[in-house]
């Protein structure tokens, strides 16, 4: 049995970069006398004030030259702004994108958030901010995307959304779908179109030596031509599971994109055979026991270093785990078995 461990003493320090302002509680005069102070006890306690905005009034002095009203006025440049003329400061429009993407507030929530502080916006106010945010950050989106098609290895997976469209789609948007889209085949059969349907984030990221950036995009379908289009200027080994659009993309790019299949969805399958076959299920598990121990190992070192370790200690697993495999037991496993 474990020994059960000592409790932890409780940290209730407030952070020492927290703003601190003293209040001084005392005795009233004639409490204190004949009194002999001997020092000052010492609390503190959390406060919280409200949303606070304000005006940022901005006076530019104009000037002319005497005598020469062809040299026109005169002033120092205005401060930058997301849009020539907006009214709204940066940090504004950060804390709106913050509230909607980072802490999921809508925009109807997010006016009485601001409201705490006598500043009532609009929600078409809110949209534009946010929809200006988003244009702003297209060219930096655009250079993440062009640094990870660089560089020689590519992570990607995928996951699915149930996404509510109302009858968004058009024409050419339902034709692009697969034929076994649901949305194409109520099209097809002069149905309306169901309120939901089956999305897809599709996840790029990059290792942290080259491009260490996690861009997303997204997809109604889930055809080959999806991923197909994301990596279209690709050249390099893409590192993935062995979904039905990753599991031949070696072959439709002609060689131009090597897939490399992921190793933590491939243990997941002996870790779903244990109840099956739970001697050869573990004995796989145990083949990626000594390969995660050897990644462990790695975390410290550099690419060349990492390399090195592998070519060492991690080969000579994957030799005996090529072995186990041709042999008679794990050969013996039936066609449809989970193992």
């Amino acid at each position: 049995r474990k020994a059960r461990q000592a409790k932890q003493p409780r940290n209730e320090d407030f952070p020492p970069n927290i703003e601190r302002r003293e209040r001084i509680i005392d005795l009233s005069d004639e409490a204190k006398q004949g009194l002999k102070p001997i020092g000052v006890k010492i609390t503190e306690r959390l406060c919280f004030e409200k949303p606070h905005v304000y005006v940022d009034v901005i006076k530019r002095p104009q000037y002319v030259i005497a005598g020469q009203p062809e040299a026109g006025v005169r002033s120092a440049p205005p401060p930058l702004s997301i849009i020539e003329g907006c009214k709204y400061d940066f940090s504004v429009i950060a804390a709106i994108a913050a509230m909607k993407f980072a802490f999921h507030m809508p925009t109807y929530r997010q006016q009485d958030w601001f409201g705490q502080c006598g500043w009532f916006p609009s929600r078409s106010t809110t949209n534009d901010l946010i929809n200006y945010a988003v244009a702003t950050i297209g060219p930096l989106d655009r250079q993440m995307w062009h640094l990870l098609l660089r560089q020689p290895i590519l992570l990607g997976d995928d996951t699915r959304l149930r996404v509510l469209l109302r009858g968004a789609l058009d024409k050419e948007q339902l034709e692009n779908l697969g034929k076994r889209s649901l949305f194409r085949q109520a099209a097809e059969n002069g149905k309306p179109p169901p309120g939901s349907a089956a999305s897809y984030a599709w996840l790029y990221a990059g290792l942290d030596g080259f491009a260490p950036y996690n861009v997303f995009y997204w997809s109604l379908g889930h055809e080959n031509a999806v991923i197909d289009g994301h990596l279209a200027a690709y050249r390099g080994t893409f590192v993935g599971d062995a979904c039905g659009a990753n599991a031949r993309l070696e072959q439709r790019s002609g060689g131009r994109i090597v897939h490399a299949s992921c190793n933590a969805h491939a243990r997941r399958e002996f870790v779903k055979a244990e109840s099956n076959d739970p001697i050869l299920a573990s004995q796989g598990i145990s083949f990626y026991r000594q390969l995660y121990d050897v990644e462990e190992r790695a975390k410290t070192l550099d690419a060349a270093g990492r390399l090195a370790l592998r070519r060492r200690d991690a080969v000579p697993i994957w030799n005996r785990m090529e072995r186990w495999l041709a042999g008679d037991a794990a050969q013996a496993a039936l066609p449809r078995s989970a193992i």
